[in-house]
């Protein structure tokens, strides 16, 4: 149990970090469900890095796997602005990517973090 919660505690401190200085606006997302990204993602995310962190993946793809996806999730989410920005909010497919990915890059973010939290070193 006290695992876990040490687990958490990277994410966490990252989420709360991240909420009050705004980075998911500043990297991105629109400002009406940035705060919302954020909160979602830490919840499924930690989950799913729980989950990984207990599966028997190897080390590095427990860490590089939901770092790599982070990344080209938002990469998506960067088009999916783009397009939507372009079409004056008409493409409904490119916001909807847009929100998608931003909130997908938030969850591999923190199931990378708990997943890092959550490895112990093998001796």
């Amino acid at each position: 149990m006290i695992r876990i919660v040490l687990a958490l505690i990277l994410p966490v401190l990252v989420a709360v970090g991240g909420y009050l200085l705004q980075a998911a606006k500043g990297l991105g997302a629109h400002p009406i469900w940035a705060d919302q990204i954020v909160i979602i993602g830490l919840a499924v995310g930690a989950a799913f890095g729980l989950l990984l962190a207990m599966s028997s993946v190897g080390l590095l793809l427990r860490m590089a796997g939901p770092a790599v996806l982070a990344v080209g999730a938002y990469f998506l989410s960067h088009v999916g602005k783009t397009r939507f920005a372009a079409s004056y909010g008409d493409d409904a497919l490119a916001g909807q990517l847009w929100h998608y990915c931003a909130l997908a890059a938030c969850v591999f973010l923190f199931a990378a973090l708990t997943a890092l939290g959550a490895t112990r070193t093998e001796h």
